[in-house]
């Protein structure tokens, strides 16, 4: 009995090994509009790390050729920190951010084939990094250049990935009621909880990261505590373990107009203001 239970685990192991030729296909359903949707959307508050709360706000990007995003301080106004480029059909088709926004100036280009996402061209000191995207069975896989495979799947709004190295998983996320719990190597480092899965104001965002307990155990603990909620008809509070961090504003159509960064005290970052001009198509 032995031998016939590490012959079938050996089998069991050797077929969870991923046929990556299976999913490098181009299959696109009406799910992948939404995969590129959640993908492309909000980039410049993922810089704040609060890009999912903002995908809780309806902004209207209808007819929207450019969007300039400039920041104002004290000292300065007006500084130019990125560029977002749309098509006829309003997919993101090049995101340009400046050197005082990033630290260096950063190019994404961005390819569609029937309107589909199907590459993602980053370049940054003249460095080129291409990205590719595949579909299949409600399924967006991306590719790098580093041969790193990522499968994505959606619970609700929220975005899953299981990343894998010659079909060998080495990263994966599941959820479990409103968590999302990330293994890396099979061992836990980060689980992220919600109030709802499909990003609904008033959203509540719980963060976990691995510490290391008073038994001297790494466990996931909470980290912060992120949350947005209207605080006036155009008006939205975004709060960081309970205390305002930043503010959004929208105009009369639901175009963003400004998001602020209050500032923090703690490691004494001052206030910065963000404004956002929209160019549209004639």
């Amino acid at each position: 009995m032995k031998y016939i239970f590490v012959f079938l685990t050996v089998g069991l192991f050797a077929q969870s090994k991923l046929d990556e030729s299976q999913l490098k296909v181009f299959q696109p359903t009406e799910k992948s509009k939404v995969f590129n949707k959640v993908y492309t959307q909000n980039f410049f508050f993922g810089n704040f790390g609060v890009k999912q709360l903002i995908g809780a706000v309806s902004i209207n990007n209808d007819n929207v050729k450019k969007i300039e995003i400039v920041a104002e301080t004290p000292s300065v106004k007006d500084q130019p920190v990125m560029e977002l480029l749309y098509n006829s059909s309003g997919d993101l088709i090049q995101m340009k951010v400046m050197q005082a926004f990033f630290g260096k100036e950063m190019l994404v280009d961005y390819q569609y084939k029937d309107g589909y996402l199907v590459e993602e061209k980053l370049t940054q000191s003249n460095e080129i990094t291409v990205n590719r995207f595949y579909y299949t069975d409600d399924k967006m896989i991306i590719e790098n250049s580093k041969g790193i495979l990522d499968v994505y799947t959606l619970e609700g709004e929220i975005l899953l990935k299981n990343s894998y190295i010659d079909g060998e998983m080495i990263l994966s996320d599941r959820m479990v009621r409103n968590c999302r719990l990330t293994n890396y190597q099979r061992k836990p480092i980060n689980k992220i909880c919600y109030n709802n899965l499909n990003l609904k104001l008033p959203l509540i965002i719980e963060k976990y990261t691995n510490n290391e307990n008073e038994a001297g155990r790494m466990v996931l603990q909470v980290d912060e505590v992120l949350s947005i909620d209207q605080s006036s008809d155009l008006e939205y509070d975004i709060k960081v373990s309970g205390q305002s961090r930043y503010k959004l504003k929208l105009n009369q159509d639901s175009s963003l107009a400004e998001f602020a960064y209050l500032g923090n005290k703690e490691d004494k970052t001052k206030p910065v203001k963000y404004k956002f001009n929209y160019i549209y198509k004639e």
